[in-house]
């Protein structure tokens, strides 16, 4: 059998009715949001796991940097030193052979053999000059 309801509570039905879909909607809402804030927490989580690992990355690689450039900078003074004292030998390699050509030169002007010489005593403009076989008679 039919429920009758009486006309003087059908607004009131209608409005119970309402009311208990848009309940039932929000309560459907409500679980969404519910499910879109775990995602959000988990994503929140991972990013800010992945944050913290490149934190650490960073400062790792800050330091590497910095022993990299302490390195460098040994290398360049090693360097550096090397030259001087690749320069330096070279330098008295040259005087010695300055030396000995001067030598000779007089060598040969005090036995009488030598009228006069020229001798290049400009190293760094002529060094093929420093060879005895080079001095000018």
């Amino acid at each position: 059998m039919p429920l009758l309801i009486p006309l003087s509570y059908r607004g009131y039905t209608e409005s119970v009715i309402h009311l208990l879909s848009a309940i039932w909607i929000l309560e459907g809402r409500l679980q969404s949001l519910h499910s879109e804030l775990e995602c959000t927490k988990q994503r929140e989580g991972k990013l800010s796991e992945d944050n913290r690992l490149l934190g650490e990355k960073v400062s790792t690689l800050e330091k590497e940097c910095a022993g990299l450039g302490l390195k460098l900078k040994a290398a360049e003074n090693r360097l550096e030193q090397e030259l001087r004292a690749h320069e330096e030998t070279e330098r008295r390699s040259l005087v010695s052979k300055e030396e000995a050509n001067l030598e000779v030169v007089k060598g040969l002007m005090a036995d009488g053999k030598l009228g006069y010489a020229l001798v290049c005593f400009d190293l760094e403009l002529m060094p093929e000059m420093v060879n005895i076989s080079r001095v000018i008679f």
